[in-house]
């Protein structure tokens, strides 16, 4: 199985799922850090929130490619997005119903 790549412009995964390891680059003053080696499957939920790796995945949230990075780590995807757009939602219908009572 070819190697997995995944870059942004703050961050860098290489994961070699044959050997079950994952590399990870952050960019720092123009130069990429020194790789971090990580074995896998990797469990990203309940993470320091200033811990590299959680850093580095919240950096993908809005990417395409973050499932198939969560994937790759083996990892399920944190889910706070979904419940995030939810309560925005919930919200903006909530403040809707209110307004058609005040004003019916």
């Amino acid at each position: 199985m070819p190697d997995l790549t995944f870059e942004n412009l703050n961050f860098s995964f290489l994961i070699d799922a044959e050997n079950r390891i994952a590399y990870l680059q952050e960019w720092r003053d123009g130069n990429w850090s020194e790789a971090e080696k990580l074995s896998l499957p990797q469990q990203i939920q309940g993470l320091p929130k200033q811990a590299l790796l959680a850093r580095a995945i919240r950096d993908f949230r809005g990417d395409d490619s973050y499932r198939a990075l969560c994937s790759a780590l083996g990892a399920e995807p944190m889910e706070r997005e979904r419940l995030k757009v939810r309560l925005q939602s919930a919200s903006r219908l909530l403040k809707a119903r209110i307004a058609e009572l005040i004003y019916a």
